[in-house]
């Protein structure tokens, strides 16, 4: 029967032209046409609400089920539920206790179109017609002040300013109420797993990374999906990609100088090339990037004369040449060296040369590679 305009159900309501039906377990059915046997085998308890068109399987219910709303007679069966309210109204789901009937909301607003979701009877988060999604925070002033695109998630506890943001910006986290608000981004993982930031493109999802180890307690820096730094567990940092080499002589040289003649020192045999930077076929280091390289060599030259001689080694960069030098009296070999630190811009060149003065062209280069090597690296 009908009381004040809502439908009281006491008894057994018999179908009306198989549009609906209650039963005897208190359950009420509406669009099926069979009995209750269904939603009874799938866990159903009584006072249940079962709706239904195209009426399929029903799968096993969780306890305390009262409304199921069910279009599954296909596999390809598509089903809504549909809520509509005034053009400047809202629309919620209230979810509530017996003590509070809303304590849980879930709001949708048509007159400034955004949805809202409460918990605590305070509302945790705003999704709006900017597609911002605001945590913490109920206000999109402070993103628009900031200029703000569409389409950002803004996570805020003790909600302060908002500087003025990168036109790129999609992820704000915030905690900044005050001048002494601390804030963390925490990544949690198992003891033996690892945690990884990504940075990717159209092409890669993790082209670039930042990652930590858990099971040995190291973190590491990834650009263009290599590995490019890494800080051990005990500190000790490792950057297998940083240009570095070290090359020395393996074939004597023999009569390269001795009257003045600047020689450059070649080096056919790689101890280590990391960057692949150090070309034995023409002798020369090629920065890859612009920075401040350190470079260090030693030769031994034999076959000298007991005149008086000047010995210099250079160091000759596309930019300048570092020299290193000094006076040698009666002696039959010496042992030079030389350690620069120097600027070269990315493709520049560097070569070791020796040049030996006030005497005939009779000096030799040793094949011995242990004293004669040349070595660079990147500092910074």
């Amino acid at each position: 029967m009908l009381v004040n305009g809502d439908l009281i159900v006491s008894g057994i309501l018999r179908p009306v032209s198989g549009v609906f039906r209650t039963t005897e377990a208190g359950n009420v059915l509406v669009g099926l046409r069979n009995t209750e046997n269904a939603s009874l085998a799938a866990g159903a308890g009584s006072g249940v609400l079962h709706v239904s068109t195209n009426f399929g399987v029903v799968p096993t219910l969780s306890n305390g089920t009262v409304l199921v709303a069910q279009r599954n007679l296909s596999e390809t069966d598509s089903m809504s539920v549909q809520l509509l309210a005034g053009n400047n109204a809202t629309l919620d789901i209230n979810f509530g206790d017996r003590d509070d009937a809303n304590v849980g909301l879930i709001r949708y607003s048509h007159a400034n179109n955004f949805m809202a979701f409460s918990a605590n009877d305070a509302e945790t988060m705003r999704i709006t017609t900017a597609r911002r999604v605001l945590i913490g925070t109920t206000s999109e002033a402070a993103l628009d002040t900031a200029s703000a695109g569409s389409g950002v998630l803004h996570v805020a506890s003790n909600f302060g300013v908002v500087p003025t943001l990168d036109n790129a910006a999609t992820l704000i986290a915030q905690r900044n109420l005050s001048e002494t608000d601390d804030m963390s981004v925490n990544f949690i993982a198992g003891n033996a797993g690892g945690v990884f930031l990504n940075f990717g493109d159209r092409n890669s999802a993790t082209i670039g990374r930042i990652s930590y180890s858990h099971s040995t307690n190291a973190l590491s820096f990834n650009t263009n999906s290599v590995t490019a730094m890494t800080i051990s567990s005990s500190g000790q940092i490792t950057k297998p990609t940083q240009s570095t080499f070290h090359v020395n002589n393996t074939s004597a040289r023999t009569d390269v100088t001795g009257d003045g003649t600047v020689y450059t020192v070649p080096f056919n045999a790689t101890v280590f090339d990391q960057a692949n930077n150090y070309n034995t076929a023409t002798s020369l280091f090629t920065a890859p990037v612009a920075g401040n390289y350190y470079f260090a060599a030693s030769l031994e030259l034999t076959n000298l004369t007991t005149d008086v001689h000047l010995v210099e080694l250079h160091v000759i960069t596309t930019n300048r040449t570092y020299k290193s030098g000094g006076i040698l009296v009666n002696g039959a070999s010496i042992y030079p060296s030389i350690s620069v630190i120097g600027d070269m811009s990315l493709g520049h060149t560097a070569k070791l040369a020796v040049a030996v003065f006030n005497g005939a062209k009779i000096v030799d280069v040793s094949s011995d590679g242990t004293k004669t090597w040349f070595c660079g690296t990147l500092l910074s």
